[in-house]
């Protein structure tokens, strides 16, 4: 018999420092995309913005021009 968790797994939130440089965009770009609200940051304890890279991936996709529509 295996024992089962109740502990969640998700993706970690990283700064929007570290988001800018996986995803190889000037950290400006980020930012500024932050303080619009094109995708949600959270904030831990501090004043640091912080993110999910699916959820930036995510906004990124959803904004490209041409291709398929929904």
């Amino acid at each position: 018999m295996t024992e089962t968790s109740n502990t969640i797994i998700s993706e970690p939130l990283l700064t929007l420092k570290d988001i800018a440089t996986r995803l190889g965009l000037p950290a400006f770009k980020v930012t500024r995309a932050a303080k619009f609200g094109i995708f949600p940051t959270y904030f831990l304890l501090n004043k640091r913005k912080l993110a999910r890279l699916s959820e930036v991936v995510a906004a990124i996709e959803h904004s490209k021009i041409g291709g398929a529509h929904e």
